[in-house]
């Protein structure tokens, strides 16, 4: 294999400590899976020689730390794939030995240590359960029950009586809000803190008074050191003041002042406070004076500065100690009184959450030296990858267990979750050791093989500016090292630009502009891009059945946007909407501000609470029922004084007023069905299917229906339903409370695992979310958007403990506050500020290095303090060569776009949507069902005599005595199973993940029998999928590939159980565990699906589809039946389905349907 120095070093080095500082796009998981397989191959060739590889390792010897169980899985799948390519080289029958050895490696990764943090220490506690006093069984919960249990914790202790009057000191200056916000953030900060044992170490000999006395101690030395520097250098300034006699007005009047008071003074007798009483001789700056008097005028400038620094430095005055002391022991009370409620409720539950997971094991590889024995014996390798989203605890454990080797993949220019604990310290640090240990090799990767060279350019130009490590920037700097380009053709390098910033300025008064928004302004750029047939994307293609790299004009799923937060996703999504550009939204974001989430959520909350008006409100004015304001007038003034909305609506008052439009009457009488239906909701169902019937009996599934994108909104409730139905509720009550804070967490973006659906769609996510990431077109709007800083009254510090603030009315304005706070608030604000600017350089880092071959900007003309707009513009004015690298535009750049895409519409559920000829939406098995039998088609579909497809060949039904699995639901788990084998989880881990989504389904599960069986049957599936994939189907791309696309006017809706990538092309396949009966009648039936299945990927992908196959999985190998294209077969589609929305549209009785 071809590895450039720097990867070659890092894979065959022998030093105990490797740190490896691997740059966006430079291949570092490749190293790291290289390194792996170097290991086994060294101790496969120890044990063939007999000679001593000190390096080498079986897997059970490796571990292997990632950030997310998405990424150990893809690093497991890729060593599994270079294991079976170590198998493929060997002969059969000749070398056995090395057959079993590299044998025993692929089933040890089953058992083996390639996993995240939390998980390796959830197998230490697990394994050494007794001496860590936990039950082997303990339940692990994730982020979100943690936060939903500790919002049950601050309910229970800010509802007590006894706490409201004991804390009621400190409800007068902080809302209850303030409170849990600081109390969780520093909980959070102890908790992963190795400082402590346990939370519990830091109220022990917490003393506020002595905490204030020291920072006063330490806060009086900097200032005293502060002031001697700034008299030295105001001695210096006076000595070269021109004689006051050659000056004159103010001039004169202050350096006469300034001299009389301040020259040759001695500080040593005079206290801090006298001197700077003295200093305010010394006036505010006046440009007169830099002509007349320079020295003079320096001073002043160097004084505005001083006085500045000195405000971070305040020291708390003596009649205020006594109020802090109070408000801080108040505090850590709340905090205390949290800590063991937060406590008690896990160990109810027998659970513990993800700190107390790193906690726990760290305090048992500190408290047995026999344990970190056993470790440093089994666990010979420890490889860490993102090393620089670590926090002190991970390092911690690193310590303990000392490994003879140590592999330390990271890279602190993309450290970007501080918001988690990451220290981005721990990186700075362990390079400063490397780079002086003669026993560690450290090692640059900076050769980037994924942007093109142009903006890699542009990247080191821009961050060797600002991304420098000084004191200005204290332990969070990073010194920029620029990357090297690999992508050197000539269309990939200057003088050609691949970087664009363009801002909108704003209009002036009587000034027309074009653009409403930036996402206006950003969306007419896009489609300028898409419709000009530039070729701006590179990426393979086929010609002439050859697969090559070309550039070629971009599609809409080239498109990526990155946006800093879901602030403003509303507008950017309306401005897609408007210009008919298709999207899809990742990583969660947004998810509960959609609009089909919002009227799914209020329907519930008006079926909890039928007699609040604004319930009813939201209900009416959705898309289900569009009442308009006029309508709720004419409403309002028909009830009487004494009346109110909810009882007119459901006493059915409006059925006796005659002057009521019939429309409106309609409309209120569909509304007293829903709170007749449902109200109270008592589910006799499982809460999951009780949700269910409410989406669907509202109707609101209906009305998505006839929006653009349906299967989206639709599978979005859908995900809504099941997120609810998975929630420890005791009422509906509970369960919207609960709803309501996992919206409000949806605000802070954490690290999510991206998965990228195929489709012809733009993609947006978070920066965060695009980490790992590459697209071949980067935008990145909001530029001049000032970074998020913490804010809060209260923050932990290693070095100050507690700091605190509070604000108070001020005797002499009623209007104003004046602030205290302890001497150290300052001092650990502005580390808190420095550490959050750094860190908002290295987003900036990672979201530029994403682009391919193209990064947009935009940006608002004016610049905000410290935005990324800020600092572009920044280093324009002192790097130029930064210009040669960017096209800097205005607005009036873009030319307008009137030819948006073809044959696509929005539509949006309005009153006079009855009027449009609105496209129909069918799935793939409505199609199928009309052709094969429209008898059928109609009793189900139309007059829904049974809404589901009767058995589809009695798919892959499976039972034990009365205990049965539905066809359906048998093929839903073998597609899962297969899914999951495709994501890197070995057949077994894959087929009992699958088993997990009918735990809570009426069949029985935990019958042994019946789920040894289940098991056996899935497993036999699986293999079938296993021996036909990984012999002849090529490279796989996606699985359930979900698609909406129009054909012959109508949308069609469906999903393609996988996509390869083959020689010639690409290949559909769609998976059946049917019975097998009569095959050629099977296939038969089935033709339509795989028809509509190519010329949906067709479209949406603008490729060709060569094959398509019909895997009955039951028929092994002989089972994989592939078609070839039939032109006048897709014609006989495309004409049932014309025909299909003819016969619905005017409303056809079954003889027209025979």
């Amino acid at each position: 294999m071809d590895f450039n120095p720097e990867q070659s070093k890092a894979i065959y080095s022998e030093k105990p400590l490797v740190l490896i500082s691997a740059g966006a796009g430079s291949g570092k998981t490749r190293v790291l899976t290289e390194r792996f397989i170097h290991l086994c191959k060294e101790k496969h060739e120890e044990l063939k020689t007999g000679a001593k590889h000190k390096v080498g390792a079986e897997v059970k010897e490796i571990v292997a730390i990632t950030f997310t169980e998405k990424a150990a899985r893809e690093m497991k799948k890729r060593i599994r794939d270079r294991i079976n390519d170590e198998i493929g080289k060997l002969q059969l029958g000749i070398d056995e030995e090395s057959h079993r050895f590299w044998k025993e490696q692929r089933e040890g990764l089953d058992t083996g240590f390639i996993t995240t943090f939390h998980s390796f220490c959830h197998k230490i506690l697990h394994q050494f359960a007794f001496k860590a006093n936990l039950s082997p069984n303990f339940i692990l919960i994730d982020d979100t029950q943690s936060i939903l249990l500790k919002n049950q914790c601050f309910n229970d202790i800010f509802q007590r009586e006894i706490n409201h009057k004991k804390w009621k000191l400190l409800y007068g200056y902080y809302s209850k809000s303030e409170i849990r916000s600081a109390v969780l953030a520093i909980y959070d900060q102890i908790q992963e803190n190795p400082k402590y044992n346990n939370v519990q170490d830091f109220f022990e000999g917490f003393d506020a008074k002595e905490i204030i006395k020291i920072q006063s101690t330490h806060i009086d030395k900097i200032r005293k050191e502060i002031l001697m520097e700034f008299y030295v250098m105001s001695q210096e300034c006076i000595k070269e003041f021109p004689p006051s006699s050659t000056l004159k007005g103010k001039a004169k009047e202050h350096v006469e002042n300034i001299c009389r008071d301040l020259e040759g003074i001695k500080t040593s007798d005079m206290s801090t406070e006298d001197f700077l009483e003295i200093l305010k001789v010394i006036p505010a700056t006046h440009r007169s004076y830099e002509k007349s008097a320079p020295s003079l005028y320096n001073l002043c400038v160097r004084y505005k500065a001083f006085k500045e620094i000195m405000k971070r430095y305040t020291s708390l005055p003596t009649d205020r100690v006594e109020d802090m002391c109070k408000i801080m022991d108040l505090f850590t009370d709340v905090l205390n009184s949290f800590h063991r409620i937060y406590k008690e409720k896990k160990e109810e539950r027998a659970c513990l959450d993800f700190s107390d997971l790193q906690k726990l094991a760290i305090n048992l590889l500190a408290k047995n030296q026999d344990i970190r024995d056993f470790c440093r014996k089994e666990f010979k390798h420890m490889m860490v990858d993102e090393f620089q989203d670590t926090n002190g605890l991970q390092m911690k454990m690193l310590e303990y267990i000392n490994p003879s080797y140590r592999f330390i993949v990271g890279d602190g220019k993309q450290s970007i979750y501080r918001f988690r604990g990451a220290d981005v310290t721990l990186m700075n640090s362990l390079e400063g050791v490397a780079e002086k240990d003669n026993q560690a090799d450290f090692i640059d990767m900076g050769r980037n093989y994924r942007n093109c060279d142009s903006i890699i350019q542009f990247v080191n130009e821009l961050f060797k500016v600002f991304m420098i490590k000084d004191s200005s920037t204290m332990a969070y700097g990073i010194d920029y090292k620029p990357l090297i380009s690999s992508r050197k053709e000539e269309k990939e390098t200057h003088p050609h630009k691949k970087v664009e910033l363009i801002t909108l300025e704003k209009a002036e008064e009587g000034e027309e502009t074009r653009f409403d928004c930036e996402f206006d302004l950003l969306t007419e750029r896009m489609l300028e891009m898409y419709n000009s047939g530039e070729e701006m994307v590179k990426g393979k293609v086929l010609v002439d059945g050859e697969e090559k790299e070309r550039w070629r004009r971009p599609l809409w799923k080239d498109f990526a946007i990155l946006i800093p937060s879901r602030t403003g996703l509303a507008t950017l999504e309306k401005n897609l909407k408007n210009k008919s550009i298709p999207y899809v939204v990742h990583g969660g974001i947004g998810f509960y501000q959609k609009q089909e989430i919002k009227d799914m959520l209020n329907i519930l909350r008006l079926i909890n609470r039928p007699w609040e008006k604004v319930y009813i409100l939201s209900v009416l004015r959705s898309s289900l029922f569009q009442l308009t304001m006029d309508d709720f007038f004419e409403i309002q003034m028909r009830i009487s004084e004494k009346g109110s909305f909810a009882d007119y609506i459901y006493n059915k008052d409006f059925e006796k007023d005659s002057s009521l439009s019939t429309s409106l009457k309609d409309k209120l009488q569909n509304f007293c069905q829903l709170f007749h239906r449902f109200v109270p909701f008592i589910p006799q169902k499982s809460l999951g299917e009780s949700l269910g019937d409410v989406f669907e009996e509202s109707g609101l599934k209906t009305s998505l229906l006839i929006q653009k994108n349906p299967l989206q909104m639709i599978k979005n409730v859908e995900k809504l339903m099941e997120i609810m139905a998975n929630q420890n509720a005791n009422s509906l009550e509970e369960l919207l409370e609960q709803m309501d804070i996992l919206a409000s967490l949806s605000d802070k973006e954490g690290e999510a695992e991206a998965e990228l659906p195929e489709g012809n769609m733009v993609h947006i996510m978070t920066v965060h979310a695009s980490k790992g990431l590459e697209f071949p077109i980067v935008c990145l709007p909001k530029l001049n958007r000032s970074p998020q800083k913490d804010k809060g009254n209260f923050f932990y510090d290693d070095e100050y403990c507690l700091v605190a603030k509070f604000k108070e009315d001020s005797e002499n304005d009623p209007f104003e506050q004046e602030e205290y706070s302890t001497p150290s608030y300052g001092l650990v604000k502005e580390k808190f500020d420095v550490a959050a600017f750094e860190e908002t350089k290295r987003l900036f880092y990672v979201a530029t290095t994403r682009a391919r071959d193209y990064l947009l900007m935009t940006s608002k003309g004016k610049e905000a303090k410290e935005s990324w707009y800020s600092l572009i513009n920044d280093a324009l004015s002192v790097n130029p060569l930064l210009n040669e690298y960017i096209h800097v535009k205005s607005q009036s750049d873009i030319l307008p776009q009137n030819k948006h895409m073809k044959d696509e519409k929005v539509f949006v559920a309005k009153n006079e949507i009855q009027q449009k000829e609105i496209p129909f939406t069918f799935s793939v098995s409505e199609i199928m069902l009309f052709m094969n039998d429209p008898l059928m088609y109609y009793n189900n579909y139309i007059l829904k005599l049974n809404p589901q497809w009767l058995d589809e060949g009695e798919e892959g039904k499976t039972d034990r005595d009365s205990y049965v699995v539905a066809g359906t639901e048998f093929g839903t788990i073998v597609h899962r199973a297969c899914e999951l084998y495709d994501q890197g989880f070995s057949e077994l881990d894959a087929v009992n993940e699958a088993l997990e989504s009918i735990r809570d389904n009426d069949v029985d599960t935990e019958l042994p029998t019946y789920t040894t069986r289940l098991r056996k049957e899935v497993l036999k599936m699986l293999d079938s999928y296993k021996d036909v994939r990984d012999v002849s189907l090529g490279e796989h791309i996606s699985s359930e590939w979900s698609f909406v696309t129009e054909l012959s006017g109508a949308y069609v809706v469906g999903e393609i159980d996988k996509v390869f990538k083959v020689d010639y092309g690409y290949h559909l396949m769609d998976l059946k565990t049917n019975i097998l009966r009569d095959e050629d009648q099977l296939m038969e039936s089935y033709m339509p699906q795989i028809y509509l299945y190519k010329m949906a990927y067709e479209k949406e992908m603008g490729v060709e589809v060569e094959e398509v196959s019909l895997f009955f999985m039951r028929g092994g190998k002989d089972g994989l039946k592939t078609f070839q294209a039939d032109p006048s077969y897709e014609e006989k589609v495309k004409a049932a389905i014309g025909k299909m929305s003819r016969l619905k549209r005017m409303k056809a009785g079954r003889k027209q349907y025979i």
